[in-house]
């Protein structure tokens, strides 16, 4: 018998095309499967992905935590396992995010959700988005199921909240206009530990312990349009340092986009916890083009 399956998909020119599969285990645990990209890199450099799944795990040694796992397994190497703690479920005090993803072009064919047709499968729509005109980007976030994820929506942003026996899955999503979709994707993924397990300064254990905390659905929301902006703040970076010969016009749209996104991300930035200041932003915050771009006319950083 096929396990039951939740297909998260986002609405494109009409049709369904899916992010992620979700199936439920008899104890509760919940494995999670993304639709990824045929390959990671870029170029000459190109390497298939074989799989990248997530599980949840109901973690019954602990009366705190809850374990969720992910893993990407690609064709030339062994699988790259991450691992997140959270007390957000067990002590209910709010939502864990799990990664923010800035989606490859999702119009092919390989993001048909499959076994639509089965009673068994349920497709849960989360948002819709035009690939020649937009950037997608979403995130996962877990929490109990007896917790609710109030925050306003609006026309640039949308979540979707799904309840399984022990846990709530919450998908908040949202579009950048102005930038089409792409043959490349990119995943943030927070990292967190268990302190009381591991060595660490008085300085290091206060940041892991604030790692494993629930925050609120409004924190949740404010990490998410940060973590998006950093997405996007890369993006526009790669394509300038990629393309060093391109028609003015398209490489000034593509300079104002890289100062509206950084300069998102470090508003949002100054209001977040600082356990949450990716290490991913800083290795670009001192790039010449990212300079170049946030200087005023006729001036440069040093």
């Amino acid at each position: 018998m096929p396990r039951n399956r939740t297909r998260f998909c986002v609405d494109v020119r009409g049709e369904p095309r899916e992010l992620f599969s979700i199936s439920e285990e008899p104890c509760g645990r919940l494995t999670l499967v993304m639709k990824s990209a045929e390959h990671i890199g870029h170029g000459p450099e190109l390497i298939p992905t074989l799989a990248h799944k997530m599980s949840i795990h109901t973690t019954s040694n602990s009366d705190t935590y809850n374990l969720i796992h992910l893993t990407q397994t690609v064709a030339n190497g062994a699988p790259v396992p991450r691992h997140l703690l959270t007390d957000a479920i067990k002590k209910k005090t709010g939502f864990c995010l799990t990664y923010i993803r800035r989606c490859t072009n999702l119009e092919g064919n390989r993001y048909i959700p499959k076994d639509a047709s089965r009673t068994s499968t349920k497709i849960v729509t989360v948002n819709q988005y035009n690939p020649d005109l937009q950037m997608f980007i979403h995130s996962v976030l877990v929490g109990s199921p007896d917790m609710n994820f109030n925050v306003p929506r609006s026309p640039s942003f949308n979540w979707v909240e799904y309840t399984f026996a022990k846990f709530k899955v919450v998908i908040l999503s949202t579009s950048f206009q102005g930038v089409p979709s792409h043959v490349t994707g990119t995943f943030i993924y927070p990292f967190s530990v268990d302190s009381q397990k591991e060595r660490f300064n008085p300085d290091t254990k206060a940041i892991v312990d604030e790692l494993v905390k629930g925050q609120s659905a409004a924190t949740c929301v404010q990490e998410f349009w940060y973590g998006a902006n950093c997405l996007m703040e890369a993006f526009t970076l790669d394509r300038l340092e990629e393309h060093q010969v391109m028609p003015p016009d398209f490489k000034l749209h593509l300079e104002n986009c890289l100062k509206l996104f950084s300069t998102a991300a470090d508003s949002y930035e100054r209001k977040l916890r600082p356990a949450l200041i990716l290490a991913y932003r800083d290795r670009r915050r001192w790039h010449p083009i990212l300079q170049q771009a946030l200087s005023p006319p006729g001036n440069s950083r040093k």
